[in-house]
């Protein structure tokens, strides 16, 4: 699903202002409908919490973090039918102060041909700064009217670039139990925003490039602690595009096999010695 340029609402905040971008300014009945949630602030803000409740009427059908100004999402956005709400929370690395900051864009489906939907922030999300003092926080309503038998347009160019390119990093396993390593991993998306990321472990490299891949989020821990395996990222956005990154080993996985190759060469030659002496 591409990042879309939606219809331009100006927003004049004291702090920091969550509002609504729709793609136009009533929801047509036909098709889906576009509505990018967006951040204007006047402080920088550098983490964000946000439920958005969802207006009756509609039927969420994606989200997309493509262009978004969060770049590592500590919770994913996940959608709660029974509250009919939709969470995420996410840190922005360098802050953000500015308008019209894209942090996600939602997908509906429109259930309804009359009345309208009303979007509103719920007053349990937040919004931090660099030292995580808060940042007050604000939301803008919007609301918008049905308008039956209007068909949404989307006429937009597909996605056909990967995400952008990206370097794993290997981390000591912090926990009490962790001996191993864990690798970290993110990147971004402009258009359609990341679908899933893969991780692969192999002594072979990448002859089988097809096989192997684990579904995954970051950090990921790896099975093989001695370093002997290349380690394959793979980024996928929502259009189907991918992006590989690669760790190589530290040593050549060759050399864990080197001794058990000795000891088979020693059992051979005592077979063979065995077999020699009884057949003269």
């Amino acid at each position: 699903m591409c990042a879309l340029p939606l219809l331009s609402i100006p927003a004049l905040v004291e702090a920091a202002e969550i509002h609504f971008n729709p793609q136009d300014s009533s929801i047509g009945t036909e098709g889906e409908f576009l509505v990018g949630v967006n951040l204007t602030s006047e402080e920088r803000v550098n983490a964000i919490s946000l439920v958005l409740p969802i207006p009756t009427g509609l039927r969420l059908m994606g989200v997309s973090d493509g262009n978004s100004i969060v770049t590592l999402f500590v919770e994913s956005p996940a959608f709660d039918e029974d509250e009919r709400s939709l969470s995420f929370s996410g840190v922005i690395p360098n802050g953000f102060s500015g308008e019209e900051g894209r942090l996600v864009t939602l997908t509906f489906a429109p259930e309804k041909r009359v009345g309208s939907a009303t979007f509103v922030l719920d007053p349990g999300s937040e919004a931090y700064a660099k030292e995580g003092e808060p940042v007050a926080l604000y939301g803008r309503a919007l609301t918008l009217p049905f308008a039956a038998g209007k068909r949404n347009l989307q006429d937009f160019p597909p996605d056909r670039d990967p995400p952008e390119e990206f370097d794993p990093v290997l981390i000591p396993d912090p926990s009490p139990q962790g001996s191993g390593l864990l690798i970290a991993f993110s990147t971004v998306d402009k258009a359609s925003g990341i679908e899933r990321y893969e991780v692969k472990e192999s002594v072979w490299g990448n002859w089988f490039p097809s096989y192997g891949w684990q579904e995954t989020t970051s950090p990921h821990r790896l099975t093989d602690a001695t370093r002997t395996s290349w380690v394959y990222v793979r980024a996928t956005d929502e259009a189907g595009n991918s992006y590989v990154a690669m760790i190589p080993p530290e040593r050549s996985p060759f050399v864990v096999y080197i001794p058990i190759l000795l000891g088979i060469i020693v059992l051979l030659f005592i077979v063979y010695a065995r077999y020699a002496r009884r057949s003269r």
